[in-house]
């Protein structure tokens, strides 16, 4: 919870960490992030996102592909 009060700018130097916290919704205040994540500007979170996905894919984990993809739908961003 004290991680979604902090503003954009606190949260931009640990944008990939937090998306690594979207590797598994059970782990505890993950659905609180990716809440947090989808509140931020898509031109601060573009290009953790996409090194994120990309880490994903190629090390073939398929929940976080997943994950990452509802957030891209969700969020409607990066058309």
């Amino acid at each position: 919870r004290v991680l979604i009060e902090k503003d954009d700018q606190e949260l931009e130097m640990y944008l990939i960490e937090l998306f690594y916290w979207l590797q598994d919704m059970n782990w505890p205040g993950a659905y609180l992030i990716f809440d947090r994540l989808k509140g931020m500007p898509d031109t601060m979170i573009g290009s953790a996102y996409s090194f994120c996905l990309n880490l994903a894919l190629q090390t073939k984990d398929y929940a976080w592909t997943a994950v990452l993809k509802d957030f891209r739908n969700n969020k409607n961003c990066f058309a």
